[in-house]
């Protein structure tokens, strides 16, 4: 099944929408990280991250990728009480990803419910995790056209060596 997982009833027009740049007026930014300085499976060198007017994306590639880890997308805006949005994708070595998603907030970690309007791509053979988040549903990046892009990757086990962890940030802003 390549790894494809979508979450919630999504649609096959919101997957597509992973592999396109946005529209006009979109902003793109390429953040890299050229080191070698994680373990292979979490080893982040690449990660493209697009902000819309509907639709932020980010094209993460990783050294080596294999079923195993843990992925993460956050998305921060630049008021700290609205907490942030953040999407972990964690794949399953029967070639099954398992999503969750929410806002991550002083008060804790609440889930989010949004039909149709999250999804991710975990593909192995392209050492790619996708993920693409509908503004809509996060009201904190509703609001804000600059949003503060973080992926990161965390090995299952934290007593492994190299580094066991690894990540990229980039601001991108919407005009």
């Amino acid at each position: 099944m390549n790894g494809i997982r979508i979450l919630g009833g999504m649609v096959a027009a919101v997957a597509t929408t992973l592999a396109l740049t946005g529209p006009a007026g979109a902003q793109t930014r390429t953040a890299t990280d050229p080191r070698v300085d994680a373990r292979p499976y979490v080893d982040i060198v690449r990660a493209t991250f697009t902000n819309t007017g509907d639709l932020v994306t980010a094209r993460v590639r990783v050294r080596d990728l294999r079923w195993r880890g843990e992925f993460t997308l956050s998305l921060y805006t630049y008021d700290p009480e609205e907490g942030y949005f953040e999407i972990t994708v964690r794949p399953h070595r029967d070639h099954t990803v398992g999503t969750t998603y929410g806002i991550m907030s002083r008060g804790g970690f609440s889930r989010g419910h949004c039909d149709g309007g999250v999804a991710t791509r975990f593909r192995v053979d392209r050492d790619i995790v996708r993920f693409a988040v509908r503004r809509s549903c996060v009201p904190q990046i509703r609001r804000h056209p600059m949003i503060d892009f973080e992926a990161s990757s965390y090995s299952v086990s934290a007593h492994e060596s190299p580094r066991a962890y690894d990540d990229l940030r980039q601001a991108v802003y919407h005009q």
